[in-house]
Formats: C-alpha cells, structure tokens, sequence
C-alpha cells in the first residue's frame, strides 16, 4: 500500500494452494515513494507474476496456479489513486 510503502502480492486467495503449508501468503517488499508517484510495470504469465515498481526500485515475482484461465485484469486501491496511463501487450509464446 502506498501509505504503508509496501509492495505487495497477496495468493491467499491465488487458486490451486493446499499443496503447501506455507504456499498461500502474502509476501511484501518496501516500496519508497517520491513526490506521490507511482509507476508499475507488470508482467502475468500462465503462472507467474513480476511487477517492477518506480522503474525497478522494487521488484517482486511470484508464482500462482488458478483454478481456470486468466479472463480479466483488476486494478484497485485502497485509497485515492488516479489512473494516468496503461497499456497491455500480449505476450507471444515461445512455443509456436
């Protein structure tokens, strides 16, 4: 959360996580923020999360393993937040 200066990624609720006690968490990673700006770049996979926080300064990977397939992207926040600018690119396969 911006106000703590976390970054954080929640797989509590990520899918597939009694193969492991210690599987579902939340793992957090300290994200200093300069002049009330923040800037994400994430990249999701078929089972995986990075997201590089204020041009790298915190970076964070994890893994998940959902129930189904990915159908839509949520953004949220738990405070006041304006979205400036997003974009999506697919990403190919290595296999084709």
């Amino acid at each position: 959360s911006v106000a703590d200066q976390q970054l954080f990624i929640d797989r509590t609720a990520s899918g597939k996580t009694n193969f492991q006690a210690g599987f579902p968490g939340r793992h957090v990673a300290p994200l200093p923020i300069r002049d009330g700006q923040l800037n994400l770049q994430i990249l999701l996979d078929v089972s995986s999360v990075e997201v590089f926080a204020n041009g790298g300064r915190t970076v964070m990977t994890d893994l998940f393993f959902p129930n189904g397939d990915f159908t839509k992207i949520e953004i949220s926040s738990q405070g006041p937040a304006t979205l400036k600018e997003s974009r999506i690119y697919p990403l190919e396969s290595i296999w084709n």
